[in-house]
C-alpha cells in the first residue's frame, strides 16, 4: 500500500512517506532541492488536504505550503476550484524557477507560464502569453529558453522561444552552493563501518541522515 512518495537507498525503493497527496489527481510533475528542502510540484488541491496546490515543500517531516495559503501559484486567480500544472523546476542563481501550466501567482497575472520563488516570495516573468505545459526550460548563455505547447498567435514561435526581458532578481541573498569538488563515495565494511573516499585534506562535518529525511548523526571528521 506504499504509494506517492518513494526513495531509492542505491539498491531498491523504500516508502518515505504513505499517501502524502491527498486526493485531486495526484500528479507530480517537477522536483527540485531549493534552500535543504525538496520542492515538489504537479496537480494537487489545498481542498483535498495538501499543504499547497500545485506546489509543496517537504521538509523531511511535513509537507508545507510555499508562500502564504492562497497567495500561491493558481490556474485562475483566486480560484481553488482547479489546480495549476507545474511541470518543471530549477534552481539558477540562487532562485527556483517554476514553470508550467498557470495563469496568476500571489494574484498577479503572468502571461509566460514561470515565476520565480525565492525562499519568501514569488516573482512573474513577463511576456506574450503562452505556456511551457509539460515542456522543458533552462538556460544558454545566460538567456532562459522554454519550450512551449500552445497559446502563441504566431506558429514560427510555437516549440522554443527564448526569454529577452528581465530577469527576476533575488532579494534574499541566499545563494544555493555549486559543487565543484568531486563526489563523495561511502563504502560500507560492515553494517556499523564504512569508509569516506573523495575527501579533500582538512576537517570535514559529517551529517547522515535517516529515510525520512531527519538527521541521525553529526560530528567532525579530518582527512
Amino acid at each position: 500500500n506504499t504509494r506517492d512518495m518513494l526513495q531509492f537507498d542505491g539498491t531498491s525503493w523504500e516508502a518515505v512517506c504513505n499517501g502524502c497527496l491527498q486526493g485531486g489527481l495526484d500528479a507530480v510533475g517537477g522536483l527540485a532541492e531549493y534552500q535543504g528542502e525538496l520542492y515538489v510540484g504537479g496537480i494537487f488541491y489545498y481542498a483535498s488536504g495538501n499543504a499547497g496546490q500545485g506546489i509543496m515543500r517537504w521538509d523531511g517531516e511535513d509537507w508545507n505550503s510555499v508562500g502564504p495559503v492562497g497567495d500561491g501559484i493558481q490556474l485562475n486567480d483566486n480560484s481553488d476550484a482547479y489546480s495549476p500544472d507545474l511541470s518543471w523546476m530549477k534552481v539558477r542563481d540562487g532562485l527556483l524557477y517554476i514553470g508550467g501550466s498557470f495563469r496568476s501567482v500571489g494574484h498577479v497575472p503572468t502571461p509566460a507560464g514561470i515565476c520565480t520563488w525565492d525562499g519568501a516570495e514569488f516573482c512573474v516573468l513577463e511576456g506574450e502569453p503562452f505556456s511551457i505545459y509539460y515542456a522543458p526550460f533552462d538556460f544558454y548563455h545566460d538567456t532562459l529558453y522554454g519550450g512551449t505547447s500552445e497559446g502563441l498567435d504566431d506558429p514560427a514561435m510555437r516549440g522554443v522561444i527564448r526569454y529577452l526581458g528581465e530577469l527576476c532578481a533575488n532579494t534574499t541573498g541566499v545563494e544555493e552552493e555549486t559543487a565543484t569538488a568531486p563526489g563523495l563515495q561511502a563504502t560500507w565494511t560492515s553494517p556499523e563501518d564504512f569508509a569516506l573516499l573523495g575527501l579533500s585534506d582538512g576537517p570535514h562535518t559529517l551529517r547522515i541522515y535517516d529515510a525520512q529525511g531527519r538527521l541521525v548523526l553529526e560530528q567532525m571528521v579530518n582527512s
